[in-house]
């Protein structure tokens, strides 16, 4: 049996829209704080709907799709 789990396009698409708002955000930060740029790309972005927006456990980036899409909208410099 298989462990797969069904895939829900719209759910999809807005992770990815989401993780595009965050790369972006990482490449500006990286022009802003160049020194931080190792430690800006070490992480990798996990979507994770078990969140609030966004946090970390220090080896990964975990998001919460729709709320970081929501603040995007609101304010896209925050």
């Amino acid at each position: 049996m298989s462990a797969e789990r069904d895939i829900n396009p719209e759910e999809d698409a807005l992770g990815a829209l989401a993780r595009d708002v965050l790369e972006s955000t990482r490449r500006t930060l990286m022009v802003s704080y160049r020194f931080l740029d190792r430690a800006l790309w070490k992480m990798p972005f996990v979507h994770n709907d078990g969140i609030h927006l966004i946090g970390t456990n220090a080896l990964a980036v975990a998001y919460h799709p729709q709320e970081v899409l929501m603040r995007y909208a609101v304010d896209s410099d925050e």
